[in-house]
Order: C-alpha cells, then structure tokens, then sequence
C-alpha cells in the first residue's frame, strides 16, 4: 500500500508519499478536484492522512471513493506552526508507521469521525452559561421569529462548478443567499466570489483551511479569520462583516480566543445535512420539515460531491416561497427591518 500525507500552507496544498521515490505534488487552494483528480489515478492502493487543521479537502476523496485518514494532536508533535499543517511527508511517515493511532474517516460522519467533542455555543442549550458567552461575542444562530423570513447559507466553497450551478439556481428565483468560503479556495477562485457579491449575495469567513478550531492556537485563529477576510476583501472590495466556525466548533476555549474580531458570528438552526450525501429529496426533505421563520439554513456550495445540493435547492427554495418566506441574506435577517416603510 502506498501512504500520502496532504499538507496546506498559504499557498495551497502539497501530496508527499512515504515512499520518497514518488514525487510530491502541489496544488493552488482553487485546484482542490484536480488534487483529487491526480490522487485517483494513483496506480496502487492509497491511504492519505489529512489532519485536523485541514478539513477542505477529506470531503472531496471521501467522495471519489479514496481512504482517508485524520491525524489529531496527540499523534503528531509540536512542529505545526501557528498558520499551516505539518509537512505533508510527515503525515504520510504517520501512517506508514501504523494506521492504528488514526481515524478512518466516514462519508456519513465527516471530517470529525470518531473524534470526542467537546462542548460548542453552536449547540449549547439556550440559556447555557456556553450559549451565554456565544452570544456576548454577537454568535446569532437565527433570526427573528416573528418575521417570514429565513436565510440559505452556503460553505466551504467556491467550487468551479457547483458554486456557479447554486449561483444560477438563485437568480432564477431572484433569491439571496449568504456563502461562507473557505480562504484556500478564495484565493484562487475570487471571480466567484465576486459574481457573488454582484448578485447581491453576503460573502462570509469561513476559516483559511476549515480547520478544527480547538486545535488552533490563539495567534493561528487570528491568522486564519484575518487571512481569509483579506482574500474575500481582494475577490469582493468589501470586508466580509460575518464568521462561520467549521463545524460549529465556538468551544469554550476557542470563545477564550475570538476576541477582537469585526465579524459577527452567524452559526445556523437548520442543518440540510447534504455533507452526508443522503440524496436530493432527503435534503430537500429536511430543510422544509425543519424551517420555521428566521431560520438560518446550512447547506454547502464545495467540500465535496455538491450535485445533490444544486438538486434539491430548486424544491427548498420553491417549498419556502410556498410557505410564504422571503430568502434574506443573514444580515438582511437579522436587520431591525427586512423590508423598512
């Protein structure tokens, strides 16, 4: 079997194998299907490690039906910096060593297979003194309930693809969505974003490299948030006004450190669950079982295989119209007035 490690930094993505005799390879952070692309046509069978910091890219070679490995901190030693992963032949080392110190992960669970969580804001109980210490941070995870409106979010994209399939689903509907990109992604994709943004869309921060926050240090949160909200700024001459964790992960730890940010929080209370690829009607399914006004909606634009997303979206976005909802942007949701006199 042939082990690789997949490392990011500031420029984007690099495969080493253990084996040393096959060259690495590095990617842009726009280039995440021809990364997967290279990797299925490995003429052997292939483990690759990923680890904690890294959550862009497992969703992809879970998709194109490849092995994939975490490494969480206990398995690998202090020599990650502040901003980037370990080196993409350590990780592979990792694995080469013995598969059993990591988690294999699963389409169904995610990035986050098998890991113990601890205890997040974005899922605290309302009331909680964790819910409490999200909310002082500005963290919304709807809007008002007393309006017939709800907000789409997309994350972890631009896609090549996908991003623009949502994109023209929406326009068709005349509907605004939020998209919460991954950083890597921006800065190789900003024409995106910036169709986006012109189409009236709100344009979030959602991390450089989609990591598990509580595995970052203080000064690698900041560098990850102030990183991408310049990538988003350069795609969109606007600095994006709002955050989105990965995985909801505003632990109290990582609330600790999320001090001195411009961007609000904006997490979700409708999760389409379309990362797990359940199928077009069981997303579909889903958001219209579970919406109810000033709901906030999670979906995904990249991460992985999105045409069950763009699939279902013309169903959601009809069962809202249906129901009587006007499609907000998060900020237009959370505004005094959706519609002032």
């Amino acid at each position: 079997m042939l082990f690789a490690g997949i490392a990011w930094s500031a420029d984007g993505y690099e495969i080493a194998f253990a084996d040393q005799e096959t060259p690495a390879r590095r990617f842009g952070g726009g280039e995440l299907p021809d990364l997967v692309t290279f990797l299925t046509h490995v003429d052997q069978p292939l483990a690759i490690v990923v680890e904690s910091t890294n959550g862009a890219v497992d969703g992809f070679l879970l998709a194109a039906g490849l092995t994939v490995y975490r490494a969480d901190p206990p398995a690998i030693d202090d020599s990650r910096p502040d901003f980037g992963s370990i080196a993409a032949q350590s990780l592979a080392q990792l694995a080469a060593q013995g598969l059993s110190s990591l988690s294999e992960l699963v389409t169904e669970e995610g990035s986050l297979t098998g890991r113990h969580l601890p205890p997040s804001a974005a899922f605290a109980p309302a009331g909680s003194e964790l819910e409490a210490r999200g909310r002082a941070l500005g963290c919304v995870k709807h809007g008002p309930r007393n309006r017939p409106s709800i907000a789409l979010s997309f994350d972890d994209g631009p896609h090549p693809v996908f991003t623009n399939q949502i994109l023209e689903i929406l326009a068709r509907y005349d509907a605004r969505a939020t998209f919460f990109p991954i950083g890597l992604s921006a800065s190789g994709l900003g024409h995106l974003l910036a169709k986006a943004a012109a189409a009236g869309h709100e344009v979030g921060n959602h991390t450089w490299s989609h990591p598990y926050l509580p595995d970052l240090s203080a000064a690698g949160l900041r560098e990850q948030i102030e990183r991408t909200s310049d990538a988003i700024s350069n795609a969109t001459g606007a600095r994006p006004s709002l955050a989105r964790p990965p995985y909801g992960s505003l632990t109290a730890d990582v609330v600790d450190k999320w001090t001195g940010f411009e961007e609000r929080i904006a997490l979700w209370d409708v999760d389409s669950a379309d990362w797990a690829r359940p199928g077009a009607d069981a997303i579909a399914s889903k958001v219209l079982g579970e919406i109810k006004p000033g709901s906030i909606v999670l979906m995904h634009d990249s991460g992985g295989d999105r045409s069950q997303t763009v699939q279902a979206l013309p169903s959601i976005i009809e069962g809202c119209l249906e129901r009587g909802y006007n499609l907000a942007t998060v900020p237009e949701l959370l505004a005094p007035r959706l519609h002032p006199e």
